[in-house]
């Protein structure tokens, strides 16, 4: 079977590296229907998730995560993976679950264009598999890994979120591929964490902050939301022991980072 990824960033480049997948350095609107041709399957790990750039750059935005990734699902023979976000819900209390089948509730641009773009999907392509990670992290430091975004702050959200490792995630993106799965799915780790409890873990000193106080420091900004997800599915390893078994084998000191 042969597999290409599409994006050669945080989620991208290691997960090529587990698959032993080619990647591709051409932009997605580039792409040719021969250039997917030779693969079984094509993930789409690219996109622009930054939300504060996206919320000031909403064309650019709207055409990496919507046009772009309809045109590569338009030209793919084979099985189509897409990586969309599971911040596309709301939690608004910890008993606020959302399931596959909840109601959406984006609250800024990125998170738009990632639940328009499996809209789309799942009326022109319905056999895509639609992956929904949340608060991503991973055993290797990384900007744009979690761990090393909280190591930054002094203040911290102490609110119960749901996140995925990516190193739980690529064994079952593995056996979804050989199996052929098709379907959206919410993919995170067993349990909720806060984000201030994973400080507490790393030693990190800092202020505990709620959600209505994060959002007048961010004021202005993308509006961040709390997400707790369930699934109808299988979900990855327990998150709380998850995090200490990371933190056993994290070298990198926060001030190196």
């Amino acid at each position: 079977m042969k597999i290409i990824i599409l994006g050669n960033g945080f989620v991208g480049k290691p997960l090529a590296a587990y698959l032993e997948a080619d990647t591709s350095t051409k932009r997605l609107q580039d792409l040719t229907k021969e250039d997917l041709d030779p693969y079984d399957v094509v993930i789409n790990t690219a996109a622009k998730t930054r939300i504060d750039w996206c919320e000031v750059n909403r064309m650019e935005t709207f055409s990496t995560n919507v046009i772009d990734a309809l045109h590569v699902a338009n030209i793919t023979r084979g099985l189509y993976v897409f990586f969309s976000s599971a911040c596309i819900f709301k939690s608004d209390t910890p008993d606020q679950i959302n399931y596959e089948d909840a109601i959406p509730n984006p609250q800024c641009f990125y998170t738009y264009t990632k639940l328009m773009a499996e809209q789309l999907l799942e009326e022109v392509r319905p056999e895509t598999l639609i992956i929904r990670p949340r608060l991503l992290i991973s055993e290797h430091s990384h900007p744009r890994n979690t761990i090393d975004k909280l190591l930054k702050y002094t203040q911290i959200i102490d609110t119960p979120e749901s996140a995925t490792i990516l190193e739980d995630m690529f064994p079952w993106i593995k056996q979804q591929i050989e199996s052929g799965t098709t379907g959206t799915f919410n993919l995170f780790n067993e349990g909720t964490i806060s984000p201030s409890q994973i400080a507490t873990i790393f030693d990190h000193p800092h202020t505990k902050i709620t959600k209505a106080e994060l959002d007048i420091l961010t004021k202005g900004k993308a509006r961040r939301v709390s997400t707790i997800l369930g699934t109808h599915y299988s979900t990855l390893p327990e998150i709380n022991q998850r995090i200490r078994d990371i933190r056993a084998t994290w070298h990198i000191e926060p001030n190196n980072i």
